[in-house]
């Protein structure tokens, strides 16, 4: 969604506390992206692409979970 008004950009960044129906989603995306993670880490070299890859996997995850949170919106 692309906001249109101050208040739909502001509910963007409104915290949305975990629910009975977000809660299990937002850990089977934790624990999918730590499994992802582990996989990954010990056959990447150090350096900065490394840095790099894992902190777009971080992004992707906090993306996941505002889509979860926001319901779609």
């Amino acid at each position: 969604m692309i906001p249109k008004t101050k208040e739909q950009t502001l509910e963007m960044f409104r915290y949305k506390p975990p629910t009975d129906i977000t809660g299990p989603k937002f850990e089977t995306v934790t624990r999918e992206f730590m499994a992802v993670a582990d996989a990954l880490y010990d056959v990447t070299p150090d350096g900065p692409g490394k840095t790099y890859a894992f902190r777009k996997l971080s992004e992707a995850r906090m993306a996941f979970n505002a889509a979860i949170a926001h319901d779609g919106e």
